[in-house]
């Protein structure tokens, strides 16, 4: 993984996250070393 992220590309993945209801403590979990699948899988539970 790269060590850093454009920001355009950036506010593209946040635009897209929002869209699809993805909450900020997924992106934290997806952003520290988790899937977001693996951290939407869990949160359902």
């Amino acid at each position: 993984m790269k060590e850093y992220v454009d920001l355009d590309e950036w506010l593209q993945l946040m635009k897209l996250a929002r869209d699809k209801g993805v909450t900020i403590e997924q992106v934290k979990q997806f952003i520290e070393g988790g899937q977001a699948d693996d951290c939407q899988s869990k949160r359902m539970e």
